[in-house]
């Protein structure tokens, strides 16, 4: 290891002149002394400061983040807050590429107005913008308008909150809570995305469900009709061999026959010579 460092130093530690293109343009060398070259080898191997065009797996040695969001996109005014888009808008966000190759990250919910579980989350969705400071894009996305865009992307059921990366589809939260604390943790284990801390949070609009808790009597009546046929289906056998329950079935088929002879229409009179 010391040979191979010595031998990538030696050229630097031991030559009296460097050509750089400015030199060249003057017509001149300029001289550096060992010590200008030692740090000028140190800042090319472990820069200090981080250009965000280059995506250097030095500043991530041990991969703790998955992925790396350089770029926010799109950086309008609407950055700070839950952006509500339509499936053409969301397309046409996915197909964007950043000029410099760089990565950028969004986070989408897909949610539905009656559904209770995406009014449960709507409130922490909305305070994601403010508590990330616009450095990642958050965008509402309403499910049930545009169900082939759910089967286009696989999903299933609301709220469903998956990460885009350079419009690809990386990640989805599950297992993890409907509040704030799921929801960053989710950004904190797949992106390198830090929150700041002592930002104001707003739980209120743009994202905004107000879901009807109240029973619905169609739907109770539904069940419970459901469930009665099912529980006759079940038991037709003692049902049918009880003696009142054979009577009034017999009752019940002489009536419908009588009442068919009844409705029948009269016969011919060369039907009845016959």
């Amino acid at each position: 290891m010391l040979i191979i460092l010595f031998a990538l130093l030696a050229p630097f530690a031991f030559c009296d002149e460097v050509i750089l293109p400015d030199g060249i343009a003057w017509g001149s060398c300029r001289h550096y002394s060992e010590r200008e070259l030692f740090f000028h080898l140190l800042d090319l191997i472990c820069p200090l400061d981080y250009e965000d065009k280059c995506d250097d797996p030095i500043f991530d040695p041990f991969g703790q983040f998955k992925y790396r969001c350089q770029v926010v996109y799109p950086h309008d005014e609407m950055l700070f807050t839950v952006e509500t888009v339509n499936a053409s808008t969301l397309l046409r966000m996915l197909q964007h590429t950043d000029t410099y190759k760089r990565t950028w990250c969004m986070i989408t919910l897909f949610y539905s107005p009656t559904c209770p579980f995406s009014a449960r989350i709507a409130p922490y969705f909305n305070a994601l913008p403010g508590v990330y400071n616009g450095k990642i894009k958050f965008v509402a996305f309403d499910a049930t308008e545009f169900t082939k865009l759910n089967s286009r992307y696989g999903v299933s059921g609301t709220p469903t909150v998956m990460l885009w990366v350079s419009g690809a589809a990386v990640a989805r939260m599950e297992d993890r809570k409907l509040n704030d604390e799921g929801l960053m943790s989710f950004v904190y284990d797949w992106t390198d995305v830090q929150p700041v801390f002592g930002a104001v949070r707003t739980a209120e609009d743009p994202l905004h469900i107000e879901y009807d808790d109240r029973p619905d009597v169609f739907y109770l009546s539904l069940s419970l009709l459901v469930a009665y046929a099912v529980v006759v289906y079940c038991m037709r056998d003692r049902i049918c061999e009880n003696a009142r329950v054979r009577a009034a079935l017999t009752w019940i088929s002489a009536k419908i026959d009588a009442f068919g002879d009844y409705m029948a229409p009269p016969a011919r009179p060369e039907q009845r010579q016959r």
